[in-house]
């Protein structure tokens, strides 16, 4: 199961703001005891658990943002199938928030980012706009 955060320099535990909780961490355990490996990673920008942000401008902020954060999941998945331990054909997908996005685009178009068919997307807090009319909200 890949985690795909919700918007903004989230670190691979999606730590909230206040520091006092996380929210993949009790749905990573919970996947976890159910037979299920979790992959999460720190999105771009992010470079420590809390999250600390990174200082380099080409991180935070890089070209084509969106497309960034599709491309990087996408490597996400990649890694995941080319684990020893994982079974490509049955990855699923997690997103939330905007990471519901990600997680449709992926697996609408799994050849287009070079990734294995998702075995299943799990949506929370699904975004029910498109990114551009989100951002400008």
């Amino acid at each position: 199961m890949v985690f795909l955060h919700g918007s903004g320099h989230n670190d691979m535990n999606q730590t909230l703001p206040d520091g006092k909780g996380a929210t993949f961490v009790p749905l990573a355990q919970a996947a976890s005891r159910e037979g299920y490996a979790t992959l999460r990673f720190n999105k771009r920008g992010v470079t420590d658990i809390g999250p600390v942000e990174s200082t380099d401008p080409a991180q935070l902020n890089p070209e084509n943002p969106y497309d960034r954060i599709q491309r990087d999941a996408a490597a996400a998945v990649r890694f995941a199938a080319g684990s020893a331990r994982v079974d490509p054909a049955r990855i699923v997908l997690l997103g939330h928030s905007e990471g519901t996005n990600v997680a449709a685009n992926l697996a609408a178009d799994p050849g287009g980012f070079g990734i294995p068919a998702p075995a299943g997307v799990v949506a929370m807090g699904v975004v029910g706009r498109d990114i551009r009319t989100l951002l400008t909200l």
